[in-house]
């Protein structure tokens, strides 16, 4: 249970329609983690556009792209954060539901 030390604030909290604050926590980080699971699944979504597969399909073709070096290494690296990002946001989110 989650006790606030300002009264208004809890008030504010239920005029909202929320039970309590914890409730009210426990919604806005739900919603918080699903956009950021949004965003990089969006940001998968463009690299999948991109190099036309996905990250593993990259990996195995890495040499055959035309883009630079620097550019599919930049790219590997990011797209491989933005995997690593959504499972962990996932976890997150079954955690607190």
């Amino acid at each position: 249970m989650v006790v606030l030390q300002n009264p208004v604030l809890e008030q504010v909290i239920q005029s909202l329609g929320f039970k309590d604050a914890e409730t009210f926590l426990k919604q806005q980080a739900q919603s918080l983690l699903l956009q950021k699971i949004a965003y990089y699944r969006g940001q998968i979504d463009l690299f999948v556009k991109k190099y036309g597969g996905d990250y593993e399909n990259f990996l195995n073709h890495f040499n055959d792209y035309s883009q630079s070096v620097i550019e599919k290494e930049n790219d590997g690296q990011d797209w491989d954060d933005a995997i690593d990002f959504v499972n962990i946001y996932q976890q997150r989110l079954q955690e607190i539901q």
